[in-house]
């Protein structure tokens, strides 16, 4: 369900025409007391409007992302993970089958995973490129300008990625 939440979002944030921040299926504020209290913000906002920017593209509605976004998800999260181990352990042999793991991630309903419309799944490409970004600052001193613009960019997606890269660097 929380793919059609999502979708939801995103159709509410095209019919308002501003950035929709709540729950798309919240009754209207005149028939809840409880929703007036509490609108029920969605720390998830940058998901949805990447799911809008992709709804623009031609030939893909808002409707149709479950059918393929998840599989472009699960093609990203393999090769972001090929990126980082490619730089670790400097084989690419290694690397690809160790991405294959990645790849391969059971999806399920209790869990979810790779293959549901969801931002932890976006997440996971994210923290194969926080961690590779990270690990050349750690060591280099490269990078810190994107460094800070993809922890910016990945904690309006799914912060929980954020707090995950920071952990793996730091501890």
């Amino acid at each position: 369900s929380d793919s059609y939440d999502n979708i939801a979002a995103a159709q509410e944030t095209i019919s308002q025409g501003t950035i929709f921040i709540g729950d798309p299926y919240a009754p209207p504020k005149e028939k809840s007391i409880y929703f007036n209290e509490n609108p029920g913000y969605d720390l998830e906002t940058g998901y949805v409007v990447l799911l809008l920017l992709l709804s623009f593209f031609p030939f893909i509605s808002l409707t149709s992302l479950p059918l393929f976004f998840p599989w472009l998800v699960s093609i990203l999260v393999f090769l972001s993970t090929f990126i980082l181990l490619r730089k670790l352990c400097r084989q690419d042999f290694t690397a690809f089958f160790s991405s294959l793991f990645i790849f391969f991630l059971p999806s399920t309903q209790q869990m979810l995973g790779p293959l549901f419309l969801v931002a932890s799944s976006f997440g996971l490409i994210l923290v194969p490129l926080l961690l590779l970004l990270g690990f050349n600052f750690l060591t280099q001193r490269t990078h810190a300008k994107e460094l800070v613009l993809l922890l910016i960019f990945t904690a309006f997606i799914y912060p929980p990625s954020v707090v995950i890269s920071l952990i793996a660097l730091f501890f």
